[in-house]
């Protein structure tokens, strides 16, 4: 069955190199949203930019009860090899998702990108500052999530979510092709550490913890510290390392 990765998110999460990187460093088959929406709006020679693009998704949405991307990457799947992989960068409602999600033919895996609304803006700015001549949408108007209740759909069904506003695009990378065995086989256990040079407090717990839930096990090793304050029903008490 031929794998099929889903990336969806807010505008400015990353999402489109997200799928850049899986098609350079991994050999996917990347499909563009926004591609596939000009070439049919150049075709019915209807206007091509970013708001046009999204009537025209919505035009599509309504007519095929969402199941127009789907199509579209079952046609570019006949031109490829039976297990060459597919990256679609921009999956935008739960109703198209859900349409991958029971077909057949694909083996899908959901990757969920996200970070805060003041990142994502500020994003959004410096993009537009570094392109002449774009038309200065708001980032509410740019962004082709409308509904809230998609964005808790996709934060419930994908199989992994990054926050981007704590990861670099090589870092996301990671750890989607992490999700997707990419480094190594299903049957070999590997071992991530995180490691710190400045003797402490530098927020390696921190790194541990919110990376908590991606492990089955958790170890944590070092050598002395200089203490740790406990408190307990008979009192505080403060352990300092003897050497």
């Amino acid at each position: 069955m031929r794998q099929v990765v889903l990336i969806s998110g807010h505008i400015c999460t990353g999402k489109s190199e997200l799928a850049q990187r899986l098609r350079v460093e991994f050999g996917y088959h990347s499909v563009s949203t926004s591609g596939i929406l000009k070439s049919k709006a150049t075709a019915d020679s209807r206007p091509t930019d970013r708001l046009s693009l999204q009537l025209l998704g919505d035009e599509l949405d309504r007519k095929t009860d969402h199941s127009w991307l789907l199509n579209e990457v079952a046609k570019e799947a006949e031109h490829l090899t039976s297990d060459h992989p597919i990256v679609v960068d921009n999956v935008r409602t739960c109703d198209q998702l859900q349409h991958f999600r029971t077909d057949h033919r694909f083996s899908v895996i959901h990757a969920h990108l996200w970070a805060p609304k003041r990142i994502l803006e500020q994003r959004y700015k410096k993009k537009n500052a570094e392109r002449p001549g774009e038309t200065n949408h708001s980032y509410t108007d740019a962004d082709l999530i409308k509904n809230e209740k998609d964005i808790e759909e996709f934060k419930n069904d994908a199989d992994v979510r990054i926050n981007t506003a704590r990861t670099d695009s090589a870092d996301t990378l990671v750890r989607v092709a992490a999700r997707l065995g990419l480094y190594s086989g299903p049957d070999i256990r590997c071992v991530d550490v995180v490691v710190g040079g400045m003797y402490g407090s530098e927020g390696k717990g921190h790194i541990a913890a919110y990376l908590a839930n991606d492990y089955d096990i958790l170890v944590r090793v070092g050598g002395p510290n200089a203490g740790h304050t406990v408190s307990s029903s008979s009192g505080v008490y403060t352990y300092h390392a003897a050497y």
